[in-house]
């Protein structure tokens, strides 16, 4: 573990597997080879988008056990990257896991950026370009689960990626979805 990225993911990704898709069993595989770990907010994120739902103790499974807790986010950098965001105040999952990142970078610790936000990517490109090698959509990381990692199979990511489309909560474009599946089967 220790030569693997850090990996800080923004509120869908939990949610997508949790909530939208239903298949918490592939997050609990994903993230107990993975280095995750996830930020206040984030937390607090996915806490709220589950409650009612009955889907929160699977959360906690995964929370209190192979993902990390962040706990001292620089809020200077999330306020400055909040209000450069149109934000008068750190709202959102991806102004934590945006401020995280560039703490990481800072630091020269290898870490992977999960975010699926247009706005946010959006804002890193044009803003924080030295994180962008360090940006992966959700769809490109399921890939590389399998392609190279092999966390998933085959056909567990076929699987998982046909879910996500349906759900459409990631609002991926098919060419997108297309150029994923083509690479998964090149592997």
């Amino acid at each position: 573990m220790s030569n693997q990225n850090r990996m800080i993911a923004d509120a869908t990704f939990y949610l997508v597997f949790l909530k939208d898709i239903d298949k918490p069993h592939f997050l609990e595989k994903i993230v107990n080879v993975h280095d995750f770990h996830i930020t206040p907010l984030v937390d607090c994120e996915v806490k709220k988008k589950l409650c009612g739902c009955g889907k929160n103790h699977y959360y906690q499974h995964i929370a209190n056990g192979p993902v990390a807790k962040v706990s001292n986010i620089d809020t200077n950098i999330a306020i400055l990257i909040a209000t450069l965001l149109g934000k008068s105040q750190i709202k959102y999952g991806e102004h934590e896991v945006i401020a995280h990142s560039c703490e990481l970078a800072d630091q020269n610790i290898n870490f992977c950026l999960l975010i699926d936000d247009a706005e946010a990517r959006g804002f890193v490109k044009k803003h924080l370009s030295h994180l962008t090698p360090n940006m992966k959509w959700t769809s490109t990381f399921i890939c590389e689960c399998n392609c190279a990692s092999d966390v998933l199979l085959k056909e567990e990511c076929f699987e998982l990626i046909e879910d996500m489309k349906n759900a459409n909560s990631l609002r991926v474009p098919e060419w997108k979805w297309n150029k994923v599946e083509a690479h998964i089967q090149s592997c």
